[in-house]
């Protein structure tokens, strides 16, 4: 299966190493994230997010397991395999996606009519996609660090804060405001940043969403 998807690859020079947005028809990114009161949508849409951040995290994680069979079968050809592809994947990722100004990850937004391609996996927002919106913050930060993806425990400390305001102050404050992907990830991904004031916060809450 992970050779099928290779194939949606992009591993030449200055290619994202990451499953592209090329990929058909099956992007269904952070889907179901609630929506805020008030936010305009366009017919149809069920709040669902494109990105090739969601599906980059999912190439790292895949390659990452079938790195850890090969190694537990004594496959030394497939570890080698896996765990290069695995490598450069995360590199690209960090390369893309976090911003060493700002110190969390973001994705990179399609200009007015432009499309996304291999060498620029830009996400369209709202053009053409049924009222595509964006990938939640905290689902952004709380999946690269369930990879172990920022660079330095600097980084790691700054996107765990990033995580944290966004659950505190964000669109839902005291809440998790994450879809189907990111919602699984949020909790442990602030108490592993120091942050389990605010897990316990998002999980006691009464108002939606929540749990």
């Amino acid at each position: 299966y992970l050779d099928h998807l290779a194939t949606f690859v992009n591993t030449s020079v200055g290619g994202s190493g990451l499953l592209d947005l090329s990929y058909p028809d099956n992007c269904c990114g952070d889907w179901c994230a609630p929506i805020p009161a008030g936010t305009a949508l366009a017919p149809n849409n069920t709040a669902k997010h494109v990105s090739n951040l969601i599906n980059g995290f999912m190439w790292i994680k895949q390659l990452r397991i079938m790195a850890s069979a090969a190694t537990v079968l004594g496959k030394a050809a497939d570890v080698t395999k896996w765990s290069s592809l695995a490598n450069r994947a995360a590199a690209s990722y960090n390369q893309l996606y976090f911003s060493e100004a700002e110190g969390f990850y973001k994705d990179i937004e399609c200009k007015q009519g432009e499309e996304p391609t291999p060498l620029h996996p830009c996400h369209r927002t709202g053009q053409g996609n049924d009222g595509d919106g964006e990938v939640p913050m905290q689902t952004i930060q709380a999946l690269a660090l369930s990879l172990s993806l920022p660079a330095t425990q600097t980084d790691v400390k700054s996107v765990g804060d990033a995580l944290a305001y966004d659950v505190t102050n964000g669109s839902f404050p005291g809440r998790i405001s994450a879809g189907l992907v990111g919602t699984k990830y949020i909790l442990s991904a602030l108490v592993a940043t120091g942050h389990a004031d605010v897990a316990l916060k998002a999980t006691t809450s009464m108002e939606y969403p929540s749990y």
